[in-house]
């Protein structure tokens, strides 16, 4: 019913006559919080107020340039339609519901991948298919992160609880056959690896701190090898211990990144783009932003942040990954002026087929970055 549902509103909205999308920055919907960074305009494009913190988790762009989006807690897969026609996506319609807290959403040759309760499900052509179901489920922490990488699904499985002590059956990314077969652990060690993505053919994954963490650098993006432990300093005698790449100031945490191949922003053509989505119980308001990540997997990889910026800190925002951790005080600070997303959280991005960025933020809040011009 929601599938032949999804077809009537793009057939509909096929039949509305093309217009000539405005510049952003002469659009009702451009806004000036947060503040972006030259060249960069920011649309509040799609708002639901009464869906609650996560009415928008995941996102993902079909082959036909639809968008789609995660809603964990009504367990629900969204598709988010253009209908009036200015290639933008501006309702929500309910395509898949009864899924176990949906959260993360990958779409590989066709399919979507959906993962964050204790099951993994695959929407294609209009079907949902639960593809594995036995993930923990008495976590107090969403499952998520799926991705694929060489042909298999690869899934994150939170730990338990915020302090929770290490459990072998969690903090674990799995790998299985795309038709949910075949299951076997491939990485150990982490806490919360809900970021999990591929640029250049390498898998890498995030992990976060706890909330109550005294660690300064705690959170973490790693390079993913088959058969390590992430629990770096204090991985079993007997595993392959791995560090991590990156460390962050702890409660930045890092929430998605994807590869930008779009022609919109050419600058950052092959770029990895990383959300972090901050922490509501952290006094120093770090993350809350979008930033380009040049030269991923190199010890001076340069951090180039679009959201937020603001031209009275010019350049501050822009530096290479330095030895002890990345700590950016300028977006501390634009977060305490009230110009990044803060109180809202930035959970996840994607791509159009124009190159364009959409981000969600917690509370319902869509957004697209557009080229100024």
């Amino acid at each position: 019913m929601y599938y032949f549902l999804l077809l009537l509103l793009l057939l509909t909205s096929s039949l509305v006559q093309s217009q000539a999308l405005p510049r952003c920055v002469d659009r009702p919907t451009s806004v000036l919080l947060p503040r972006v960074r030259p060249g960069f305009c920011l649309e509040l494009i799609v708002r639901e107020q009464n869906a609650g913190e996560w009415a928008f988790y995941g996102l993902a762009v079909d082959d036909a340039g639809v968008l789609y989006a995660t809603r964990p807690q009504y367990g629900q897969l969204l598709a988010i339609t253009d209908t009036d026609g200015d290639d933008l996506p501006d309702t929500p319609v309910v395509v898949a519901q009864g899924l176990d807290l949906p959260a993360a959403l990958h779409h590989h040759e066709g399919s979507l991948y959906i993962a964050g309760g204790g099951s993994v499900y695959r929407w294609h052509g209009g079907t949902l298919t639960t593809l594995y179901d036995d993930l923990p489920t008495d976590t107090g922490i969403v499952n998520g992160g799926v991705t694929v990488w060489r042909d298999r699904l690869v899934v994150g499985v939170g730990a338990a609880c915020d302090r929770c002590p290490p459990d072998p059956a969690r903090g674990l990314l799995l790998s299985m056959a795309l038709d949910g077969s075949d299951v076997r652990v491939l990485a150990e060690g982490f806490r919360q690896p809900s970021l999990l993505a591929v640029h250049n053919d390498v898998l890498w994954a995030g992990d976060i701190a706890p909330e109550s963490a005294e660690e300064p650098f705690g959170d973490e993006l790693n390079r993913v090898r088959a058969g390590a432990h992430y629990g770096y300093p204090d991985c079993p005698p007997q595993m392959t211990c791995e560090a991590p790449v990156y460390r962050f100031a702890t409660h930045n945490s890092p929430a998605h990144l994807l590869q930008y191949n779009g022609a919109a922003f050419p600058d950052f053509a092959g770029q990895a783009l990383l959300v972090m989505a901050g922490s509501l119980a952290s006094i120093n308001p770090v993350g809350f932003q979008v930033t380009m990540l040049e030269r991923l997997g190199e010890p001076d990889a340069f951090f180039r942040t679009i959201v937020p910026y603001d031209t009275s800190i010019t350049g501050a925002t822009d530096r290479a990954y330095q030895p002890s951790g990345y700590y950016d005080v300028s977006v501390m600070i634009l977060t305490r002026r009230g110009a990044s997303f803060f109180p809202h959280r930035p959970l996840s991005a994607a791509v159009s087929a124009q190159g364009w960025v959409y981000i969600v933020a917690s509370n319902g809040y869509l957004y697209v970055l557009r080229p100024v011009m």
